[in-house]
């Protein structure tokens, strides 16, 4: 029973999607959403932003940072127009963070626009600690269409999931303090310095061990090679073994400095 009731409480907040929507939808809704704010047309305003939030989770494209900063400054310019001060930060800063190039036009809030002074203070917003998600396995998971990124705790951000072979699977919008999902399994720990200190000590003494058998081979080369009742045929050999040896014991030996020097540094 609590099964089925948990089912029915995702089925009710996963976003329903008729049909899936493209990235040209979305810069449409972008585009009105500047267009009735520059003529403080607020039903408009309202109209273009529940429309953008309507086909944000139904993409079926990915989407790029400057299609994401613009979904940002949509639901900035909603929230200025509504009087969420609180959300106006922290959707301009996200918009800033993809898009730090992008200027308000004159057209949609001219100079000593307080939506301006709004836009410029945002990037001093604190976005808080960072997280990076946890992909599918052999997928991956873009923050405000970049691959890779990590996602601020305190701040607005689009993300979408890519399965095996690029095929994108969920786009959802994540508000401050929303708690970021996982896809797929945690990534193994690495382990700890201390728990190296064994395994370093041993590959260690083995390479050293190495490095003095071999060069114990080249100095009976070298004995042999020296010695008076030495058969000439036999000169060329000891001289090729006697090299080969030394030059081995060499860079064993190298690489059992190495291993004692990262054994000292985990101790």
């Amino acid at each position: 029973m609590l099964f089925l009731l948990a089912s029915a409480a995702l089925a009710q907040d996963a976003p329903t999607c008729p049909a899936p929507t493209s990235l040209s939808q979305l810069k449409d809704a972008t585009v009105r959403g500047e267009e009735s704010f520059a003529n403080l047309d607020i039903d408009g305003l309202g109209q273009a932003a529940g429309d953008a939030e309507t086909a944000l989770p139904c993409l079926s494209e990915a989407i790029t940072p400057r299609d994401a900063a613009a979904y940002h400054r949509l639901m900035g310019m909603h929230a200025f127009a509504t009087q969420e001060r609180e959300r106006v930060k922290y959707e301009f800063h996200a918009a800033r963070k993809l898009e730090p190039g992008y200027e308000v036009p004159q057209a949609v809030a001219p100079t000593g626009h307080p939506m301006i002074a709004a836009y410029e203070e945002a990037v001093l917003v604190d976005e808080g600690a960072l997280s990076q998600p946890v992909p599918p396995e052999g997928g991956y998971v873009t923050v405000g269409g970049v691959r890779g990124a990590a996602r601020a705790e305190l701040s607005p951000a689009i993300l979408q999931v890519f399965e095996e072979g690029d095929a994108l699977s969920e786009t959802l919008y994540l508000s401050p303090g929303a708690e970021l999902p996982m896809w797929g399994p945690l990534p193994e720990p690495l382990p700890e310095p201390k728990q190296l200190r064994r395994p370093m000590l041993a590959a260690t003494a083995a390479t050293g061990v190495v490095a003095l058998g071999l060069q114990g081979v080249a100095w009976s080369s070298k004995n042999k090679f020296l010695d008076t009742d030495t058969a000439d045929a036999d000169l060329e050999g000891l001289y090729a073994r006697n090299r080969a040896t030394y030059f081995s014991s060499v860079g064993v030996g190298a690489v059992a400095v190495g291993l004692g020097t990262v054994t000292l540094l985990v101790w």
